[in-house]
């Protein structure tokens, strides 16, 4: 995307741009309809999309503002913010000691699965609705330890006074299951057992 290049356009096999390694087929297998989180030494932002695989940070000519407050706020347990976003594997150049998680595969980058990971699809059955007021409520209820994106969506209402209201009982509200995951377009199979909320964590924006 450099100016001086715009004239110069080289067609060339993908495979010598984009080589798949034995880390990228591991995750390409394993990770299905979850992210990774990994550091710009080895897959700089917008990298993994070229090889399917979704990563927290996304594409990064596209940051909603909402989604990069809460990507970027401090969490005092780093897991809690992984669960939300739906985080399997965290990928390292090195090895490192403070992961919660297992190291299942190396050398050419160090990938570990997380601890108590959740999928990017719930069907809970409580939603903690914040009317008015800041919305920086809700990202703080979603820092808290507590918060458990497997039994309530935290939700924000406009409103003239502040309050909180909890409808529906928290915990599972049947299964969801991902059937079609493709860049447009995302199916969804349902077991509804009893009244609840369908709550999918990816990037939402006007019109998408």
């Amino acid at each position: 995307l450099l100016y001086f290049a715009y004239d110069y356009n080289p067609i060339v096999e993908a495979k010598l741009v984009m080589p798949e390694t034995s880390s990228v087929n591991y995750l390409k297998t394993n990770l299905g309809e979850h992210r990774i989180w990994g550091t710009n030494e080895v897959f700089p932002p917008s990298v993994p999309t070229c090889y399917g695989i979704r990563d927290v940070r996304g594409f990064d000519a596209i940051e909603v503002s909402d989604y990069m407050e809460f990507f970027k706020s401090p969490a005092r347990n780093m897991r809690v913010k992984l669960r939300i976003m739906g985080v399997k594997y965290f990928l390292g150049h090195l090895p490192y000691s403070n992961v919660p998680g297992l190291l299942v595969h190396s050398p050419d980058m160090y990938i570990y699965e997380l601890a108590d990971y959740t999928s990017r699809v719930q069907l809970v059955g409580q939603a903690e609705i914040f009317v008015g007021g800041e919305r920086k409520r809700v990202l703080a209820r979603l820092m808290r330890e507590d918060f458990d994106p497997r039994r309530s969506v935290v939700l924000w209402q406009a409103g003239d006074t502040e309050s909180v209201r909890r409808e529906g009982r928290p915990g599972p509200a049947g299964t969801a299951t991902i059937t079609v995951d493709d860049v447009n377009e995302v199916v969804v199979r349902t077991d509804v057992k009893k009244p609840g909320y369908l709550v999918l964590a990816d990037t939402y924006f006007p019109g998408w």
